[in-house]
């Protein structure tokens, strides 16, 4: 019965972890909801992933929002929903605009505008009104009849307690740079938006059947689900492995030749030993689209500095990946990749501030479906906490 879930990832608003709303859902009963963080999805992945582990069916979207003011909640039916959902939030994040008061057409998601007695927004198949448990007395007074077959149950969960409404309270006050005295009640949520016991909220709407209906019907229809723990790595540079291992042993010998002009029996041994691990342990495309992005550098002059732990390999010097010769600094290519490593190594690459957007822009272009950017959030724990709250 739960469409509209905060968590921590609702920035400036959201108090509760993904482990902790799951684990009081689980508590109260609650076999499906949805998180639907405002104006946000990073916390999606964390919530499928843990959901199962109480229980839980996890259901995912997104909170519409202008500042405080609620315009309409999405929820995905399917992955292609989920994409749906995220690119038309990131068009209008990217771009500095404000989200539009009516939702386009998303057809593979379920949107949920909020209930209020003037609305006037002529709804879609897909498309349903909210109805909030602080709404029911009004909507007894100017709700219309026909419209009881588009409602659902719509009460959000921010909060668990007391102590988390005066945190989310402190969380405002600072977005907004005032006194919690002058904070805006219209700039903060309601004390009453928890999640309630799966019981009570049934006998909350106990007198809008359909709402409850229509809102298990939703919750029952979406399902988003992902791989975990499975590489998404584009396997192959060219067509095939061999050809890939062709191409690496061709480029890295002529780069040895390149890097040494007597290669002596240290190097050519490391050199052997380091190109038969990295095509046992599969990461022959790796090194090559490592050293396509730096040839494309190298193209358009474009400055750059391969260094970490990328910098112990042979191979990486001879594709000049890397410009310190780890023959001579005397360093260890198993700390790079060894046959106990789980994850995939990295490379760490950098270009001039100038030059980064071209950068990007190429692997985006070269390798669809395989690019992303990686974002990291500050979550103010402990000394760090501490440390900002002294600046």
């Amino acid at each position: 019965m739960y469409l509209n879930c905060h968590s921590v990832y609702s920035l400036n608003y959201g108090v509760i972890k993904i482990e902790a709303m799951l684990q009081n859902a689980e508590s109260l009963g609650v076999r499906r909801m949805a998180l639907t963080d405002i104006n946000n999805t990073s916390g999606c992945l964390d919530f499928i992933r843990l959901a199962r582990n109480h229980g839980i069916k996890p259901v995912i979207g997104i909170d519409f929002r202008q500042n405080t003011e609620q315009l309409y909640t999405g929820l995905a039916k399917n992955n292609e929903g989920f994409k749906e959902l995220n690119g038309f939030l990131s068009h209008y994040r990217t771009q500095h605009k404000e989200i539009p008061v009516q939702a386009p057409s998303l057809p593979n998601c379920f949107i949920i505008y909020p209930w209020k007695k003037d609305i006037s927004i002529p709804l879609k198949e897909n498309e349903y009104l909210g109805l909030r448990p602080a709404d029911i007395a009004a909507f007894r007074l100017y709700g219309k009849k026909h419209l009881q077959s588009k409602l659902v149950v719509l009460a959000p969960a921010t909060f668990k307690n007391k102590t988390d409404f005066n945190t989310h309270r402190l969380l405002r006050a600072i977005y907004h740079n005032t006194l919690l005295s002058k904070l805006p009640v219209t700039e903060q949520g309601n004390e009453t938006d928890k999640m309630l016991p799966l019981t009570e909220l049934m006998d909350l709407y106990a007198e809008f059947p359909e709402a409850i209906r229509n809102t298990d019907e939703i919750l029952k229809e979406c399902r988003v689900d992902f791989e975990f723990g499975k590489s998404k790595n584009k396997q192959f540079f060219n067509a095939t492995k061999e050809e890939d291992i062709a191409m690496l042993e061709k480029l890295a010998t002529e780069g040895l030749h390149y890097r040494y002009k007597n290669p002596d029996t240290v190097i050519i041994q490391r050199f052997k030993t380091e190109m038969e691990t990295i095509n046992t342990l599969g990461f022959t495309a790796y090194f090559l689209i490592n050293w396509d992005i730096v040839r494309y550098a190298q193209e358009r002059n474009f400055f750059y500095i391969g260094r970490g732990s990328g910098a112990n390999s042979l191979i990486a010097y001879c594709l000049r990946i890397t410009d310190v010769d780890p023959v001579e600094l005397d360093l260890y290519f198993e700390r790079f990749i060894n046959s106990s490593r789980r994850n995939p190594p990295d490379f760490d690459i950098d270009f001039s501030h100038t030059d980064r957007d071209a950068i990007r822009q190429y692997i985006f272009d070269k390798y669809p479906g395989h690019a992303a950017l990686v974002g990291s959030y500050n979550t103010f724990v402990n000394k760090s906490c501490i440390r900002e709250i002294g600046k």
